[in-house]
């Protein structure tokens, strides 16, 4: 039989400890959102457009991004940047996700029933 020392059997159990804290922080974080019925588009700061979720779409945000509306979540499709970052984020569809494009001045935020926006809707 192993010998352990008191010490590394206090290391097992502290670092077990901070394992099962973090994984009932991470279930706990990721189930906690809730699904989002808007999209809110903003350019330069300023409302470019309030689509609904569940309404499938291609929005094209000026001449540099292109939004798509799918299945109840949203990706930015294409972007004139050089990094692609606001590509690369993948599909959003929970209250308070966005999808940031720097370059181009572009914000994408998923909002509820609750905004204050609800006489700014577009559809189509």
């Amino acid at each position: 039989m192993i010998k352990v020392s008191k010490k590394t059997r206090n290391d097992i159990i502290l670092f077990s400890l901070l394992l099962f804290i973090s994984i009932l922080l991470l279930l706990l974080f990721a189930s906690s959102g809730r699904q989002g019925k808007y999209v809110r588009v903003e350019v330069n700061g300023e409302l470019y457009g309030r689509y609904l979720l569940d309404t499938d779409a291609s929005i094209d945000i000026g001449d540099s991004n292109r939004l798509i509306i799918s299945s109840g979540s949203v990706y930015m499709e294409s972007a004139r940047c050089p990094d692609k970052t606001c590509v690369k984020q993948g599909k959003i569809s929970r209250v308070g996700q966005s999808i940031i494009c720097l370059p181009n001045r572009v914000i994408v935020v998923i909002e509820d029933d609750s905004s204050d926006f609800a006489d700014d809707i577009v559809i189509g």
